[in-house]
């Protein structure tokens, strides 16, 4: 893992100013990051300060000087970016970037991981719990319920006016354009795909089908034999010819 942390696979946290250690300026942090990723090559100020500019800093010198505390939370990003290009790796992890930012800097990040993405060749993965950020920054959505992706979006097709398929997937989807809120105001509490309260984790270790069989809106309109898969043999992605993790769409 050492030879693939940081040179194949770099990370983004959640919160930069946190994850950034107090004490050291965020030079001290580019040098200790150089020494580990670049070991047969002197440590070179001149492509760090490049490297800041590139990420849209008008004074580099005074960001490598500065400590953490002594940056914005935007900076700190974008710093952050900065060690976590520094080994030039294939795949950048973004592990909600935005959620310590306020919208409009949140705006400009996703906007800049983008532009970061095309100009140093980087493969990309965003987690994030906000659609709207996802749907600007990626090309494919993997939809997560307890810890299983149960459907692979894609994006220009849900532009296209496609809809998730998972009743799940549906229920989100529902919530983040406002619709199922519009149905709660008009009395109507029937929302498709909403997960039922009393199915808490996987602690249920006796229903060994489908995760999400108590809160589904499809499973009673299904046969019979469909509905034994549903109960006895959790759906994945691989044996869905269609990326959905359901036995309604397995044909």
């Amino acid at each position: 893992m050492a030879e693939v942390r940081g040179r194949e696979i770099s990370i983004i946290y959640q919160d930069a100013k946190a994850s950034l250690i107090p004490y050291m300026t965020i030079e001290d942090h580019a040098i200790e990051t150089w020494k580990k990723l670049n070991r047969e090559t002197p440590y070179n100020r001149d492509k760090i300060e490049t490297l800041l500019e590139e990420l849209h800093f008008d004074d580099p010198l005074r960001v490598l000087k500065s400590y953490p505390n002594q940056l914005s939370g935007g900076e700190c990003q974008r710093a952050y970016i900065m060690l976590a290009l520094l080994g030039s790796p294939e795949l950048i992890i973004a592990d909600e970037p935005t959620s310590s930012l306020d919208p409009y800097t949140a705006s400009k990040f996703t906007d800049l991981l983008i532009e970061i993405s095309g100009k140093f060749n980087v493969s990309l993965i965003l987690i994030s719990h906000s659609l709207a950020e996802v749907m600007k920054v990626t090309e494919h959505i993997y939809v997560m319920y307890k810890g299983f992706v149960i459907e692979e979006l894609e994006v220009s097709a849900l532009r296209n006016g496609e809809p998730p398929k998972h009743p799940y997937a549906k229920y989100l989807f529902s919530m983040a354009t406002g619709d199922a809120f519009e149905k709660l105001r008009d009395g109507d509490n029937d929302i498709v795909g909403k997960p039922a309260k009393s199915r808490s984790g996987l602690k249920n270790t006796e229903h060994k089908g489908c995760i999400y069989w108590k809160g589904c809106a499809l499973k009673n309109q299904l046969n019979g034999e469909l509905q034994t898969k549903c109960n006895t043999v959790n759906p994945e992605i691989g044996s869905i010819k269609s990326k959905v993790a359901c036995w309604a769409y397995e044909k």
